[in-house]
């Protein structure tokens, strides 16, 4: 695919899908998903992404991915649900022809831990595991078994009291998860310091406490 049309593509598509890729949850707030992490809401859901990311690769130097990305969630239950995703990545690096292939193989399962509507509170947990060898090593997507236990929440100020008011249209939402490889040397693609060419090399995969937060605002809300 050329860069060209790739480009495109991916503004077309970050318009067109914005609405499929944001999850959302509702307890008498409502909690869009955001693209930096998972909201607290389980549902049956399909999410499409299309985006475009500049970034270190594994190997330390700089590339730029483009991505295309899907996830699947079905509920089990009212309260859990099970989950599957992947991606499909065009690796471009200074100097050296693009590669493309696949990202990991995410299987999860999430749970809702409690909801109120009159709080406007949602808190869920969740398990992922990022199935080794489920991905392409020339885009980074070989790699090993990654354990990642998550917690979520969203909480709505529509509960304050009168002389707090203005406060009411926001929202608070985050999450905080692990990311537990069980190995931690592995065989990577990167550029050879001495030859300068791609070659097979390691990498080190560390335990990481990734978290993210944020303020939203319910413009359909009066104050």
């Amino acid at each position: 695919m050329s860069s060209h049309w790739r480009d495109l593509l991916t503004f077309v598509g970050a318009l067109g899908l914005a609405q499929l890729a944001h999850a959302h949850g509702i307890a008498g707030s409502f909690f869009p998903g955001t693209l930096a992490f998972d909201d607290s809401a389980v549902n049956d859901e399909l999410s499409l992404q299309i985006s475009r990311l500049n970034h270190p690769a594994e190997d330390g130097g700089s590339v730029t991915d483009s991505i295309w990305s899907w996830s699947l969630m079905r509920l089990l239950t009212p309260d859990i649900a099970i989950g599957i995703d992947s991606e499909a990545i065009w690796r471009d690096r200074a100097g050296f022809p693009q590669q493309a292939g696949t990202g990991p193989v995410n299987l999860s399962l999430k749970a809702l831990l409690y909801k109120s509507e009159p709080h406007e509170t949602l808190i869920s947990a969740g398990l992922t595991w990022s199935v080794g060898h489920s991905g392409a090593r020339e885009v980074g997507g070989d790699r090993p078994d990654i354990l990642q236990p998550g917690f979520f929440f969203g909480k709505g100020f529509g509960d304050l009291p009168a002389s707090l008011s203005w406060l009411r249209p926001f929202a608070i939402a985050g999450s905080i998860s692990a990311d537990l490889p069980t190995s931690h040397d592995w065989p990577i693609v990167g550029v050879d310091s001495i030859t300068g060419a791609l070659a097979a090399t390691t990498t080190t995969f560390k335990e990481t406490l990734p978290w993210g937060f944020a303020l939203e605002l319910n413009t359909a809300r009066s104050i």
